[in-house]
């Protein structure tokens, strides 16, 4: 198991220019894994992320930027810097459960290294409405990116705060 993450995300606007909705999250990693195994990085980073989707049919883009403020342990000089991120995804169901899809993803330069280009390509199942099986792998298209990665994920909604009445038409 790596470092936790929290976040909270909040969808301020359905259907906003070009049709895309818009959200904002807040995350919190905490460095809850050993940084001697390889799994955690031994300090907290927060994160503050746009988010732009759209469904086309049977397709979904998402655009989101981010920017991440990393904490650095103490051991490596303590303090924190900033990373820009900006990921472009595509996704297309197959069924109401299985779908497969994309992504480009840029990780700005930092203190900690270069500027990161990759894609992943992965396969999801989602047995549920909360919860979502993927798998896939990277290969990555800049000096300094992970060149091949395997991966697999779980992502479980534990549940919506805030449930949005119908539209008014004035």
């Amino acid at each position: 198991m790596g470092d936790l993450a929290l976040g909270l995300q909040w969808r301020y606007l359905r259907g906003g220019p070009l049709g895309f909705d818009q959200a904002v999250q807040v995350t919190r990693k905490f460095p809850t894994a050993g940084e001697r195994s390889g799994l955690g990085t031994g300090s907290a980073d927060d994160t503050l992320g746009i988010f732009f989707s759209r469904d086309i049919a049977e397709n979904h883009v998402d655009i989101n930027l981010l920017e991440t403020w990393l904490g650095r342990p103490a051991d490596h000089g303590g303090g924190r810097f900033d990373v820009s991120e900006a990921t472009l995804s595509v996704s297309h169901n197959l069924t109401q459960a299985w779908s497969f899809g994309g992504e480009l993803y840029g990780i700005g330069g930092s203190a900690l290294g270069d500027r990161i280009v990759s894609t992943l390509w992965y396969v999801a199942y989602k047995p549920s409405s909360r919860l979502v099986l993927d798998a896939g792998f990277e290969i990555g298209l800049s000096h300094g990116a992970p060149q091949y990665n395997l991966f697999v994920g779980l992502t479980w909604g534990i549940g919506r705060f805030y449930h949005p009445g119908p539209r008014s038409s004035t």
